[in-house]
């Protein structure tokens, strides 16, 4: 029995690359907005502290220290501001990258699936061919079998 082939091989092979690369670009901004929600994490914790430190330094306080706590407060204010931005807009692009992904898997999908009823058909017919070749070679050997002898004298 001779090897399925699958004309569209070729096209199931470059719909799996490009899932691939989909799978890829998701890692790759899911890996963004990890680090950016660390990031606005450590801001977070950074801006607690320098808070609690004015709190227990309670005994000296002058001017130019609060100030320059102060300044550098409202520093980590602006980074994690500007950081939760860039994660909003990450999440953006995350969907979209996501979105992109259903649709090269739905693309990759419908050409195995396509791919295995070609197969299965394909067996099948394979199977029904060699069935009737045999029963062709039987049928022949019993008909063979049932003749009479043709001998040389009458």
């Amino acid at each position: 029995m001779r090897r399925f082939q699958f004309r569209l091989e070729r096209f199931l092979e470059l719909r799996r690359h490009r899932e691939r690369e989909c799978e890829l670009e998701v890692a790759r901004v899911l890996g963004q907005c990890i680090l950016l929600s660390g990031r606005i994490s450590g801001i977070e914790k950074e801006l607690g502290e320098s808070i609690g430190r004015v709190l227990r330094e309670g005994d000296r306080i002058d001017a130019l220290s609060i100030h320059a706590r102060d300044l550098y407060a409202q520093r980590l204010r602006q980074e994690r501001r500007r950081a939760e931005e860039e994660l909003t807009a990450r999440n953006v692009e995350l969907a979209a990258a996501r979105e992109k992904l259903r649709g090269a898997q739905r693309d990759r999908k419908i050409l195995e699936k396509l791919r295995e009823n070609k197969e299965r058909d394909y067996y099948r017919l394979q199977s029904l061919e060699e069935f009737k070749t045999i029963d062709d070679i039987n049928t022949a050997a019993g008909t063979r079998r049932d003749a009479p002898q043709a001998s040389g004298a009458p």
